[in-house]
């Protein structure tokens, strides 16, 4: 196969992916101004800050630290899983109330 087909393709296929995970990128942008507001004024340790874990799917929600306890000790494991945990609650509530009062808007 010629190189000119090779590189015909290969710009196709990066098309179709950037295609593909648009949607995905563009709930991801939505989900970063939400962390932006949350984190306002919120002063917390920084492995406990959540972060969006990006793929090529939709992504997670994790904590910054959250990979570091594969190499902590049992004691402070546990302790971090449940900051980490309360993070996580914490930012749900911040949803939650949120969009129940109407004090935050869907994201556009």
């Amino acid at each position: 196969m010629p190189s000119s087909e090779i590189s015909a393709l290969y710009a196709q296929a990066h098309e179709l992916r950037a295609e593909l995970a648009r949607p995905n990128l563009e709930q991801q942008q939505k989900l970063m101004a939400y962390l932006d507001t949350f984190y306002r004024g919120r002063d917390v340790p920084f492995d406990t800050r959540l972060i969006i874990l990006a793929s090529e799917g939709p992504g997670k929600i994790i904590s910054q630290g959250a990979y570091s306890q594969q190499i902590r000790s049992p004691d402070t494991k546990q302790n971090k899983l449940a900051e980490y945990q309360r993070e996580m609650k914490a930012f749900a509530s911040f949803l939650k109330n949120g969009f129940l009062s109407g004090t935050l808007q869907q994201a556009k």
